[in-house]
């Protein structure tokens, strides 16, 4: 699970200048979540 979620956000760094960066913003919630929560799993 933190494979995917690293490899998102290196995705997210990149999509950052497209789409007004949805992917970053997702990838931003889904930290605080995991920072609030812990590593899902």
């Amino acid at each position: 699970m933190r494979a995917i979620f690293l490899l998102l956000l290196f995705i997210a760094s990149y999509s950052s200048i497209s789409a007004n960066g949805i992917a970053q913003q997702l990838v931003f919630i889904f930290g605080r979540v995991i920072q609030t929560h812990g590593w899902p799993g």
